[in-house]
């Protein structure tokens, strides 16, 4: 077998259902899917039906993809996200609005949120609106100059013991969990839900909502605290 190469494998877990799919090149087309329907008391996650889920097909979809699943990508759809929205406000004296001071915000956000996020992980965080001199905008303008701005920002977080309960499973069959995503915010992005859940986990993955801050994950190299802020700033 080879490592993986062009290959992404999702894990989805749902209130009563567990579902592993595996694309190669980003392609929609899967070429191993796999689901269970499992039942779900109290909204309280079985971790021992996931672990035998991942036992009855890792290795077949490892044997049909010829690859070594060492990443995962999680679309966790339960109830055990902790949402936070929260307002910054800094004095920008007539200056351009740039990354180092939309950094300072967002870093200012987090702290703000200190003792509320203090066992959780940080999942998601969007910018929900920016006031520029008391005018409202949804996506920041260009070449911006002013005297304050603020943000109204959400933050999707998860509790830790929890992340770390699932990548104990993981690891038992050496796979990295390279990022979860939030089934409710997935469909805030695609109302219709009439895409391949691959589709819109990739999207996500990319970056979809330009207002949403992208951190780095484990795999990749280290570009900084955020990944990225939006596209114009790329």
């Amino acid at each position: 077998m080879n490592n993986e190469l062009n290959f992404e494998t999702f894990l989805y877990i749902g209130s009563n259902k567990l579902r592993i799919f595996s694309n190669k090149n980003f392609n929609e087309k899967n070429i191993f899917d796999e689901e269970i329907l499992i039942e779900n008391q109290q909204n309280v996650f079985n971790f021992e039906k996931l672990d035998q889920f991942l036992k009855m097909n890792v290795f077949k979809l490892e044997k049909i993809s010829n690859n070594f699943l060492e990443n995962i990508f999680l679309i966790l759809d339960l109830d055990v996200f902790f949402p936070i929205q929260i307002s910054v406000k800094k004095n920008n004296n007539g200056e351009e609005i740039g990354t180092t001071n939309l950094n300072y915000l967002l870093n200012f956000s987090i702290d703000q949120c200190h003792q509320t996020l203090k066992d959780k992980k940080i999942i998601h965080m969007i910018i929900d609106k920016y006031i520029i001199d008391g005018k409202f905008f949804s996506d920041l303008p260009k070449n911006t100059k002013c005297n304050y701005f603020s943000l109204d920002v959400s933050i999707i977080s998860l509790p830790i013991h929890y992340i770390i309960d699932l990548e104990k499973i993981l690891k038992k069959y050496h796979i990295s969990l390279v990022k979860i995503i939030s089934a409710d915010y997935m469909k805030t992005l695609f109302p219709n839900n009439d895409k391949e859940l691959a589709f819109m986990s990739r999207k996500v993955i990319e970056g979809y909502n330009k207002n949403e801050v992208l951190f780095k994950s484990k795999i990749q190299e280290n570009k900084g605290f955020f990944e990225r802020f939006f596209n114009f700033f790329k």
